[in-house]
């Protein structure tokens, strides 16, 4: 158990005063005192997980007193959140404590059966109910490579409504800024785990609530908000939360295992036990409380660690423990009575209530999502600078492996060139595809609960990922183009290159389309690196370098017809033979002579006649792949919402 910090003194002195000893806690306080604010309650609030539909099969063979019914998970819980108040939840691991923040905050709600009323103001808001409120998950989620107050102005440009100018919202930032602490670090990175230093946690945990409070919800829902920190972030993050109650806001958080500064903190207090309620009141009456249902807590024992103790069911005293926990909420239940009626502003509920999705029109959302989108893409290591080396060192080592050797004019001359010509494919691809894995996997979580905010639409953030991108990939065939093409001695011809150039711009789109296809339908970065080489490697084996078309096993043949690998390695070797003169070199002894350029081109199946067509299938590949990668991320949207 943790022990306060000043002893039992301060806990007795804080926890029994007098007003503390009257029987039950104050639900009737007077309501002229309090802030404008909401009042957020609940009657009669039950839930259950929906019964599962089994197959035929499984219906069969269950046993017969197997029953197929959804778990309790709340029961009949009545209480409320007063205004501009402070409320934690606590209970020990499986009481409620989640499912109950869920239910009334509208979150996460899936599967589940509820019955009961939800009311705001004496208002059953029902679903609408996010509209005056905001959810603060227990997972930080942010773009990374954004410094706090970059994160902060996409929050208000996207959240506020467009009737606030851009210097309003601009003002708005640094008002919440400086309401949260958060002024030394706001042009500091975020941070990624792992690979780019940023913000500590309780900066990071703070920075969440500002993102909410932009909007100046009337209610915030915190999910253990202060999980992972230790006892000094944390009694910073529950300052922050209790400075944001005191200034209008209805405040709601689960917590975990406080320190008894912690508690202290607290305004009123839920204890939950097996789905029901055990305690709600002021924070200082639940010790009183406790004493009269014969189990005070001890001597310097935090009192926090105490009551989820008492409440808490020890595996081997199931049954000693559960007629504790009801003898504990039914005490509760017949000592108090919760009015749910009796704070009304109901003017102020339909002016909050919009069925407006989006906050502001297309074109501002592109500007917002495309200027981020830009900022990240700038800042993030694997699409610009790793980007721009990976070019820059595969074009060194392709032009060290074959240099000059477009210079000789021996047969070898054709096989060599034609080598250069096909890792310079496989090189732009995989590398276009290794950086664009990473893509969704690692935002689509933060697009995710953004889009489910009404902050931007679907195709809004595609669009604007795919041109904030577009200038690093194009930039990559540039500088490869310029050192490879002229240490290999290819063509040289001022359309020859340009056009070389082009159809490595193509490929390049193409498969970085591919990578976002397979970024798009991989849950995580690691099924997205393990799937997508294996998914690469058929294109590249049915290219037309490996294998020739005549070669490939019938049940195959349409893998060609994919493979952006074969388009462009015969435009290449278009470009380079077919106005090829004489090759010098052959001997009598030779069973392949290549005599020209055209016996290049046909003897490995190609035509010049296919290169306009090519280039239109590369277009066409680019796009494809493309169109499906956002139809995968439509339907996660859709499915997530």
């Amino acid at each position: 158990m943790q022990s306060s910090a000043d002893g039992c003194s301060k806990i007795r002195g804080e926890f029994c005063s007098p007003e503390s000893q009257s029987k039950g806690s104050d639900f009737n306080e007077s309501n002229s005192n309090k802030k404008s604010g909401v009042r957020l309650s609940w009657k009669n609030l039950s839930v259950a997980t929906k019964p599962k539909s089994l197959s035929l099969f499984k219906t069969i063979c269950r046993k017969s007193k197997t029953l197929n019914e959804g778990k309790v998970l709340l029961r009949s819980l009545n209480g409320a959140a007063e205004p501009a108040s402070l409320l934690a939840i606590m209970g020990a691991s499986g009481a409620g404590k989640t499912t109950l923040l869920n239910v009334l905050s509208g979150q996460n709600v899936k599967g589940l059966d509820i019955s009961g009323d939800i009311l705001v103001n004496n208002e059953r808001v029902q679903n609408k109910i996010k509209n005056i409120s905001a959810y603060v998950q227990q997972e930080e989620l942010f773009i990374g490579t954004l410094t706090v107050r970059e994160h902060l102005l996409f929050q208000a440009y996207l959240r506020m409504p467009e009737s606030f100018s851009v210097k309003e919202k601009e003002k708005k930032v640094d008002n919440v800024i400086a309401q949260l602490g958060l002024t030394k670090c706001q042009n500091t990175i975020i941070g990624v785990p792992g690979r780019i230093r940023g913000i500590s946690g309780g900066e990071n945990k703070r920075l969440s609530f500002a993102s909410e409070i932009i909007t100046d919800p009337k209610l915030l829902f915190v999910d253990e908000p202060t999980s992972g920190l230790d006892s000094f972030m944390a009694e910073n993050v529950i300052i922050c939360l209790q400075k944001i109650a005191s200034e209008g806001t209805t405040v709601i958080a689960t917590i975990h295992q406080p320190s008894s500064e912690v508690f202290l903190l607290f305004d009123r207090l839920l204890l939950m036990s097996e789905g029901r309620t055990a305690y709600l009141g002021k924070r200082e009456d639940a010790f009183g409380f406790f004493e009269r249902v014969n189990y005070p807590c001890p001597l310097n024992y935090n009192p926090a660690d105490h009551y989820v103790h008492t409440l808490a069911i020890i595996p081997g005293k199931e049954e000693e423990c559960k007629a504790k926990c009801e003898m504990i909420c039914d005490s509760f239940v017949s000592d108090l009575k919760i009015p749910l009626n009796g704070y009304e502003s109901p003017v102020m509920l339909q002016q909050k209530y919009s069925t407006q999705t989006y906050k502001v029109g297309f074109l501002k959302q592109l500007k917002a999502t495309l200027w981020r989108s830009w900022m990240s893409a700038r800042r993030e290591p694997y699409i610009s600078t790793i980007r721009i080396m990976q070019s820059f060192v595969m074009a060194l080592i392709a032009g060290l492996v074959y240099l000059r050797v477009g210079d000789s004019e021996s047969q070898d001359k054709v096989m060599n060139i034609n080598g250069a010509i096909f890792f310079s494919v496989t090189t732009m691809s995989f590398g276009s595809i290794t950086g664009s894995l990473f893509v969704f996997p690692a935002e689509l979580p933060v697009f995710l609960k953004e889009h489910k905010l009404g902050m931007y639409r679907t195709d809004v953030y595609f669009i604007s990922k795919t041109l904030a991108e577009f200038p690093w990939y194009f930039i990559g065939p540039v500088i490869y183009s310029l050192i490879y093409y002229f240490m290999v001695g290819l063509r040289l011809d001022t359309a020859a290159f340009f056009l070389s150039l082009v159809v490595l711009e193509l490929l390049t789109q193409s498969a970085l389309s591919f990578g976002y296809l397979v970024s798009a339908v991989s849950p995580t970065i690691q099924v997205a690196t393990g799937i997508g080489p294996p998914l690469i490697m058929p294109f590249m084996l049915f290219g037309g370098f490996f294998l020739k078309d005549r070669s490939i096993p019938v049940y195959f043949i349409w893998l060609k017809w994919l493979s952006w690998f074969k388009y462009a390695t015969e435009c290449l070797q278009i470009i380079q033979w077919d106005e090829y003169g004489a090759i010098g070199g052959c001997s009598g002894n030779q069973t392949m002579c290549y005599h020209d350029g055209k016996s290049v081109l046909v003897t490995n199946g190609y035509s010049a006649s296919n290169f306009n067509r090519n280039i239109g299938l590369l277009v066409a590949l680019g796009i494809g792949f493309r169109l499906l990668a956002f139809l995968f991320v439509l339907i996660r949207a859709y499915r997530a919402k």
